[in-house]
């Protein structure tokens, strides 16, 4: 089985990345190793900016 399966797709619809299985084995291009990276990056990004700063106990 050849196909292209869709593993990620986002809620707009503009952008997708899909994977090629050939022999058990999961090949992705740069162009979309480097679009996902990025989408992930990008939402730990906005997640951690959106948390205030931990406060740091002072003991001693």
């Amino acid at each position: 089985m050849n196909k292209p399966i869709i593993i990620y797709n986002t809620e707009d619809g503009r952008a997708a990345i899909s994977l090629h299985l050939q022999n058990e084995t999961v090949w992705l291009s740069l162009d979309q190793m480097e679009k996902k990276v990025t989408t992930e990056y990008q939402k730990f990004q906005a997640k951690t900016l959106s948390k205030p700063p931990k406060k740091q106990n002072k003991t001693g």
